[in-house]
């Protein structure tokens, strides 16, 4: 989320900050999820969610939510 913040401050299109959270916040949640998710616990999902929230009050937009991200069921 720092390196977020940094990229707000020089003022960049909300594409570039949209694709830096993509290839680096999104990927690290989006390459474990299907281990961890269905183990964790509402507090989890919860503070997982708050950092997606958090993201999107930073860009200024709708991202996917973590209920987005994990992969379909059985």
């Amino acid at each position: 989320m720092y390196f977020l913040q940094e990229l707000k401050k020089f003022n960049l299109p909300k594409t570039v900050m949209v694709h830096f959270y993509t290839a680096i916040i999104e990927s690290i949640l989006i390459s474990s999820i299907t281990i961890w998710y269905a183990a964790a616990t509402a507090k989890d999902k919860g503070r997982l969610q708050h950092i997606i929230h958090t993201a999107e009050k930073v860009i200024g937009c709708n991202l996917p939510s973590l209920r987005d991200l994990q992969p379909p069921g059985p």
